[in-house]
């Protein structure tokens, strides 16, 4: 009896449970105003989508890569130039007297000195007719050697004799190039001309 009691209720209660299952499938819900409830859920991104995130990446990283090679054939290159490029020095110049005792100047003045004094005469027709005196003139050097600039200071009182120390400062061109060590671009160097007649 006891087992067939337990059947019967276990037979009802599967029956009471399944209408009600039945019933709150057929049941439609209406949401309150001012209680619903969203909520978005994201999609997940599929393996397809996973692999093209990899190529992209891959290609970000090739581009990467070239970037960095380019950059060190540059270095590369800026390199070679830098030792192959002439040394630049600042846009200075100095003057000093073509006798000068300035140590740092004195080698190179006096291969100047000799190239002018080499050049320069003393005219037949000043000296002939006796004339002598004293003019001081200025002259420019660039780093190459070239002469930049002539001009007179201070004349001697004779064209005639003037003008011959200006022909020997120009038939002594083109001097030395300036030593790299004075770090200069041009020199000014004034000289002084003397015209004497021994008796």
């Amino acid at each position: 009896m006891e087992k067939q009691g337990f059947k019967v209720f276990l037979i009802i209660s599967i029956t009471v449970h399944l209408c009600i299952i039945f019933l709150v499938g057929n049941l439609s819900f209406k949401p309150i105003k001012g209680h619903t409830l969203t909520v978005e859920i994201p999609p997940l991104s599929s393996k397809p989508k996973e692999k093209s995130s990899n190529a992209k990446f891959a290609k970000h990283s090739v581009e990467k890569s070239l970037q960095l090679t380019s950059i060190h054939i540059g270095s590369n290159n800026i390199i070679e130039g830098y030792k192959n490029r002439k040394p630049s020095y600042p846009k200075r110049e100095d003057t000093i007297l073509l006798n000068t005792r300035n140590p740092k100047y004195i080698p190179y003045s006096s291969e100047i000195k000799r190239k002018i004094e080499l050049a320069w005469e003393y005219p037949y027709k000043a000296k002939k007719e006796e004339m002598k005196g004293k003019l001081t003139l200025i002259f420019s050097i660039l780093r190459n050697g070239d002469l930049a600039g002539l001009q007179l200071l201070q004349s001697s009182g004779f064209p005639i004799l003037d003008n011959e120390a200006f022909n020997a400062v120009r038939l002594a061109a083109p001097y030395y190039p300036i030593p790299q060590t004075m770090e200069i671009n041009k020199l000014n160097f004034i000289a002084t001309f003397e015209y004497r007649i021994n008796y």
